[in-house]
């Protein structure tokens, strides 16, 4: 599972549309799910002061995802980077989302959520976010440390975990938002082999740390 992080610049049409900056997410699926695998991007479309109180001047020339003309050229760039991310075939499926700065939005699924039964993919299809939680966890935590709340550099032992950590005062917030910790991986575990990507309903996530404490630190 990885998260990349894709520039403007691979996607000119939607860079020309919104010039200042999107975000873009992408993720992998678990194995379970009925597709091989397909990519989640969301584009987040940031806008300045400026841009949210726009002058009459630049009222005219801003242009809207509202506009069917603008939401046609997003659908033609997807489906190019479809094919062209996709190698052999493209990219079994994609949803994609656009906002711009004056509230608008465009969500729309291509592909299929089931290759073999042709079944469309809709927005509201359930699937594994994967390493897009890396994303949100460590903007969570960076609003905790701009709140005085805690510390990049305050060591693990300083919070109750509820599983005993190796070397914790050793190891620091900013060394795991870095996965630098040099703890077992708990993916790796012969525990979590065994589930199969099937958690059961009331898992603790604790016991995933544990399983990969049973093993020496990297």
């Amino acid at each position: 599972m990885k998260t990349f992080r894709v520039e403007t610049r691979s996607l000119p049409t939607l860079a020309r549309c919104y010039p200042r900056s999107f975000t873009f997410y992408l993720a992998r699926p678990a194995r379970s799910i009925v597709t091989s695998s397909f990519i989640l991007l969301t584009f987040v479309a940031r806008a300045t002061p400026a841009e949210t109180s726009p002058t009459p001047a630049s009222a005219k020339l801003a242009r809207s995802v509202m506009e069917p003309s603008v939401q046609s050229e997003i659908v033609e760039t997807v489906e190019k980077d479809r094919k062209r991310f996709g190698g052999h075939e493209p990219i079994p499926a994609t949803l994609i989302g656009v906002w711009d700065s004056v509230g608008g939005g465009f969500i729309r699924a291509f592909g299929y959520a089931d290759l073999e039964k042709k079944v469309p993919l809709t927005p509201a299809d359930h699937f594994r976010i994967g390493s897009n939680t890396k994303t949100f966890v460590i903007s969570v935590l960076l609003q905790l440390v701009s709140e005085k709340k805690l510390s990049l550099d305050d060591p693990l032992s300083r919070f109750s975990l509820g599983v005993t950590i190796p070397n914790a005062e050793g190891i620091t917030v900013r060394e795991l938002c870095n996965m630098r910790s040099g703890l077992f991986e708990a993916y790796d575990t012969p525990e979590f082999a065994q589930l199969n990507m099937k958690v059961p309903k009331d898992f603790d996530p604790k016991t995933l740390v544990a399983w990969a404490m049973k093993h020496k630190p990297y």
